[in-house]
């Protein structure tokens, strides 16, 4: 039976890192800045404002040709959020349409030209950091997802007696399990929700038991489940305008890091390396991002 010191020597764990706040508050180029360092990084973008635009000129030569960006946001008449990540994780391997938002387990039937990106996450190594930016736009989508399910207008959602939280909790749940299994480190970029927790007395009233500071998912108690996936919730927000980043536990707050101390950060004195250094993980420039590559249908 294996003792404690047998661990001593071994690799250190892949870092799973939640990254939440409010919006604007610089978690896609702190995630972003890994790829100085010689980390390949590779966002699957969600959010439609783009971390190719959020990137441009903020992250150095060197780190940018260390980034892959594969724009998974939602088009028009595609829910892409919810396919790329249900195709990624039920094919072997995945072809991305970047034009029309659809993921398949090949480029087959394409239109010469049509530009795709191709994703094997078997090929994932200890290089590699997978950015979900954002988490929350994913959820979102599972609404959309369910409203076509079930054949539901969004338009007249109101006026509907169904009930999707458990159908789109679970999918999440799926989602974050899957995800955090991935072998390489992961970031997850999300915003911030307050959970207000109200409770009815003896006499019928309803009061305000507490409220929780925490990631937003598809239910406030399914975003109270998120931080149990991840070694460091890490928290961005904004002081006297500058930015920070808590690590502080608090009560009724998802905040926290597994080696860092309780503290409230300036921005520049907290960047991924930090946290890395730690964790004893380390950039290995050698190792090159095998996962993701890039093409185009007939050439």
């Amino acid at each position: 039976m294996p003792t404690a010191s047998d661990y001593i020597n071994e690799p250190p764990a892949f870092m799973r890192i939640l990254a939440y706040g409010a919006p604007k508050t610089k978690k896609t180029l702190w995630a972003a800045k890994a790829a100085e360092a010689g980390f390949n990084v590779t966002f699957f973008e969600f959010d439609t404002d783009g971390a190719r635009i959020l990137l441009s000129g903020l992250v150095n030569k060197q780190g940018i040709e260390k980034i892959n960006v594969i724009d998974c946001s939602a088009r028009l008449h595609q829910n892409a959020p919810y396919g790329f990540m249900r195709g990624l994780f039920t094919q072997n391997e995945t072809y991305f349409n970047e034009t029309t938002g659809i993921a398949a387990p090949s480029p087959l039937g394409w239109k010469t030209g049509t530009t795709y990106a191709h994703i094997n996450l078997k090929k994932l190594n200890a290089n590699d950091i997978i950015v979900i930016d954002s988490f929350s736009s994913y959820v979102d989508s599972l609404l959309e997802a369910y409203a076509a399910n079930e054949n539901i207008s969004l338009v007249e959602a109101e006026k509907q007696t169904w009930d999707g939280w458990g159908w789109m909790g679970r999918v999440a749940t799926w989602a974050l399990r899957k995800l955090t299994s991935l072998p390489c480190h992961l970031i997850v970029i999300g915003h911030e929700q307050n959970y207000e927790k109200r409770l009815v007395t003896a006499e019928g009233k309803t009061y305000t038991a507490w409220i929780r500071q925490q990631p937003k998912s598809v239910s406030g108690p399914h975003g109270q489940t998120l931080s149990g996936y991840f070694s460091d919730c890490l928290y961005f927000y904004l002081k006297r305008n500058e930015n920070r980043i808590s690590t502080r536990t608090k009560e009724f707050s998802d905040v926290g890091s597994r080696i860092m101390a309780p503290d409230d950060h300036p921005y520049a004195a907290l960047p991924f390396t930090k946290i890395a250094d730690y964790s004893k993980v380390y950039a290995q420039q050698d190792l090159l991002c095998q996962a993701v590559d890039f093409g185009v249908v007939g050439r």
